[in-house]
């Protein structure tokens, strides 16, 4: 199921232009690598996570043209937590912990590798491009006098381009919403751990509209690729939806079987 799940996410993502674009490719290929490097890594442990993310933050930075970066961190943050679940490791403030350290981690090889680009262009080019640099990031982020960046259209504008099909949102999130809060509750009666990872799923699926909101003006103004992101909160939903869904349908069926059993057993 979440095979199905990821082929969902990668479908309300327009999946079949990225090939064709080197713009796009880019990010969508970086995921795809640091996922299979996670779950790799996750059985062999040739390194730490923690050196893995880092360097994934750096790495994309360098190749990407700030399409959907983020993409590279939350689809194989969700995988990590996927494994571990399986596994049953951990409970959930030590899961919220690695989710927080891990994605600080990207965040500081994203954040190193832009400074480290900007100090080096000054170097070899013997102009201040930090400076220029800085008045780019302002304007990518908060916009200027004549383009001022509107942290709610920005929202709206990528929510849009992924509502492709033009549902009725009034009434998909409601349900959505009903659905999770509902199975979550029974769950987290049942197996709290199991419930815990998948709230820490829901929050990496916030991962998105934090970006947009860090860089409104840039998000608003190339919402026609940065709704991309949004893959990372198709994929968390749909995973945890049809993990909840198969934990609760066990924890029925084993429930059933244990009242025949002894049931059946009895004098």
């Amino acid at each position: 199921m979440n095979a199905c799940a990821y082929i969902a996410a990668a479908t309300s993502m327009f999946v079949l232009v990225v090939p064709i674009s080197f713009q796009y490719m880019s990010s969508f290929a970086g995921m795809l690598l640091m996922t299979l490097a996670v779950i790799l890594n996750y059985k062999k442990r040739w390194t730490g996570m923690a050196e893995l993310f880092f360097a994934c933050g750096m790495c994309i930075n360098f190749i990407d043209f700030l399409t959907y970066p983020v993409v590279t961190l939350g689809v194989p943050l969700i995988v990590l937590l996927l494994l571990e679940l399986q596994d049953e490791k951990a409970g959930f403030m030590a899961g919220l912990r690695r989710v927080i350290g891990l994605s600080v981690l990207w965040a500081a090889g994203y954040a190193a590798s832009w400074a480290t680009k900007w100090v080096l262009a000054s170097l070899v080019l013997k102009k201040n491009v930090l400076l220029d640099a800085a008045s780019q990031a302002v304007f990518r982020t908060v916009g200027d006098a004549q383009q001022a960046a509107d942290y709610r259209e920005a929202l709206r504008a990528n929510f849009s381009n992924l509502n492709y099909l033009k549902w009725d949102m009034k009434a998909v999130v409601p349900v959505l919403c009903l659905l999770l809060v509902g199975m979550g509750f029974f769950l987290w009666r049942k197996n709290r751990k199991r419930a815990g990872k998948y709230a820490l799923i829901l929050l990496v699926c916030t991962y998105p509209y934090l970006w947009y909101l860090a860089l409104a003006n840039h998000s608003q103004v190339h919402c026609f690729f940065t709704f991309r992101a949004q893959m990372i909160t198709a994929f968390g939903i749909l995973v945890v939806l049809f993990g909840m869904a198969g934990d609760l349908f066990w924890l029925v069926k084993n429930k059933e079987m244990r009242q025949k059993g002894a049931a059946g057993g009895a004098p």
